[in-house]
């Protein structure tokens, strides 16, 4: 059976998601700087028309006692708009009904629209088409930010994620500047308090800060998280069932392999970004730590400068531990970042593994220690080093000798958290002028047997599978990858699609509901399991989603107990596993 290729559009609609995830990050990143609301506003506009490929942006901030809205920032209009026009925000512009309805707007043929009046300032500048989200502060609605184009085209749901996106990090900017304002105010009044009422007011500034810190880096990867893991499925599916396909080329095998591995370095970053915002429950794996540390090189490179020299000295003896791959690299660029902060000037930073062997005196010498092997990661930096009073409080939460806002105190203090729930524990020796060294001790286990990568996949048996997908492409390779493990599948593109099928008397007999999680169309997956077992009681069920956003099982009202999920991206082998898993239970 011919294999189908790889397809153009998931690749380019990939390098577009991307472009506007790292346009995303970036903006986080200044959105959580000390910048005026001016710049701010000015660098959504800017980084807003970059990811959506158009002219025209702006940000409409809502004048209540006028009913209008002011252009506060924007790029792409004529000079003397930006900061003086002001326009109607009745319900009848685009931007109004987005303002009083909270939803978003897409008129993709303005001059055709019989919802709205084309606003002057549109006409002005020859836009066919525009796209508006709320924007909201403090809770309440600040104004819209909108995009415009003057070019032939249509604007997607992709595009309203990305935009609300913006819009989100721009309010929690917002809400920040607010809560900080109030704080000082409250501060000026209060100068007379005693030294501890004023650390217990700087600790809940801290935490405070942190928490809008992780806020923001949810809404980041949040939004695009389920369309990215998407495409990397359709990706490393096709790639799977290609493999297969050209087996006795070993060129082409291996070409395969190496497109299929990078793909997989593709779905590692998505979880690490989730775990991150999400702190996920650890899910161990058994890996060498060299090969770990080796997957950290290229994200390294990325955030060092010119003048850090890094160096990698890895014992090929080492060995392997059982733990989550995802935290590990997370804790390691947590210390890679440290050193880099370490060495303002430049210097060498060197990462190392070696084996550590611990008796019951050995063990004593550490805190969390036990006796027994440890494979050890080591982070070294030729920077300023550490007093023994500054080392010795340095995995403190929210402790830091770094100025404001340059660090939350959290990093170390996170590694110290994961590397003692892993079971091992965390070292650091510093001393004033001498740098330091943070080693990371996991408890050594078996190597695991070698990993074959697009392993051949067995048929699973017989079966008939209801698949509910709205995302095409997936649902085609999807039908694909069941087709070869010997299962027929029926295909749906909505909830509401699958209970028609469900309900038709033609209909054979399902073994299992393989459903996504996150769908359009006011019915998730969890809603159409339940609403499926009112007319098929004994239906079996399995969930899948690149992320569940407040979806998955045990939320949104969803008690069942026995809703499996399987996180994409993921392979044919794990599809085959969590389907025997799925129809076995009782």
């Amino acid at each position: 059976m011919t294999q189908p290729p790889l397809p153009v559009a998931s690749r380019d609609e990939l390098e577009a998601r991307l472009q506007q995830q790292a346009l995303l990050a970036e903006f986080g990143r200044r959105a959580l700087g000390v910048v005026s609301f001016d710049s701010l506003f000015d660098e959504a506009t800017r980084m807003t028309a970059i990811g959506m490929q158009v002219r025209f942006c702006k940000v409409l901030e809502y004048l209540p006692e006028e009913n209008r809205f002011l252009v506060r920032a924007g790029v792409g209009w004529h000079e003397g708009v930006v900061g003086r026009v002001k326009i109607g925000a009745e319900l009848t512009s685009p931007a109004g009904y987005a303002l009083h309805t909270g939803k978003p707007v897409i008129s993709n043929h303005l001059l055709d629209e019989d919802r709205f009046t084309t606003p002057d300032l549109l006409a002005e500048h020859g836009v066919q088409r525009a796209l508006n989200v709320i924007l909201l502060g403090d809770g309440h609605p600040f104004g819209v930010l909108e995009v415009d184009s003057e070019a032939p085209g249509a604007f997607n749901d992709h595009d309203i994620d990305f935009l609300q996106a913006v819009a989100n990090l721009l309010g929690l900017a917002l809400e920040r500047r607010r809560a900080e304002d109030a704080l000082r105010q409250v501060n000026e009044t209060l100068e007379q308090r005693v030294a501890a009422e004023v650390a217990e007011r700087r600790q809940a500034e801290d935490t405070l800060r942190q928490a809008q810190k992780m806020e923001a880096v949810g809404q980041l990867t949040g939004g695009v998280a389920h369309d990215f893991n998407n495409l990397l499925l359709v990706i490393m599916g096709n790639l799977e069932l290609l493999g297969r396909g050209v087996a006795a080329d070993e060129r082409l095998s291996r070409l395969v392999a190496t497109a299929h591995k990078g793909a997989t370095r593709g779905a590692q970053l998505t979880s690490r970004l989730l775990a991150f915002a999400r702190r996920q429950t650890l899910r161990p794996e058994r890996r060498s730590i060299n090969d770990m540390i080796r997957e950290l090189d290229v994200l390294a490179s990325r955030m060092l400068s010119e003048s850090v020299a890094v160096e990698f000295a890895l014992d090929p003896a080492v060995g392997a531990c059982e733990v989550d791959p995802a935290q590990f690299s997370s804790a390691l660029l947590n210390l890679v970042v440290n050193a880099r902060d370490a060495m303002p000037d430049g210097g060498t930073l060197t990462v190392s593994s070696r084996h550590l062997l611990l008796d019951a005196r050995g063990a004593a010498r550490y805190a969390d220690a036990q006796t027994g092997g440890y494979v050890v990661a080591e982070v070294a930096d030729t920077g300023s080093g550490m007093s023994p009073e500054v080392a010795e409080r340095a995995t403190e939460p929210f402790f830091t000798t770094k100025s404001e806002g340059r660090g939350t105190g959290l990093g170390l203090s996170q590694v110290y958290g994961f590397v003692r729930q892993s079971g091992g524990f965390l070292t650091i020796d510093s001393a004033p002028g001498a740098g330091t060294r943070i080693g990371i001790h996991l408890p050594q286990v078996a190597a695991q047997p070698a990993d074959p990568e697009l392993a051949v996949v067995e048929g699973s048996g017989a079966g008939v599978i209801l698949v509910v997908e709205d995302d095409a492409d997936v649902r085609e390779l999807v039908a694909l990858q069941l087709e070869d493990l010997g299962f027929v599948s029926i295909i749906a593109g909505s909830g509401p699609e699958a209970l028609e099928i469900l309900a038709s008397p033609d209909t054979p007999a399902i073994d299992l509901l393989l459903t996504d999680v996150v769908m359009p169309g006011g019915m998730n997956g969890v809603e159409l399991v339940h609403e499926a077992r009112r007319q098929r009681p004994r239906l079996k069920a399995l969930l899948t989603s690149g992320y569940t956003a407040g979806h998955g099982p045990g939320e949104s009202g969803a008690a069942a107990a026995d809703l499996a999920l399987l996180s994409k991206p993921y392979q044919q082998a794990d599809l085959a596993r969590a389907i025997r898993e799925a129809i076995g239970r009782g």
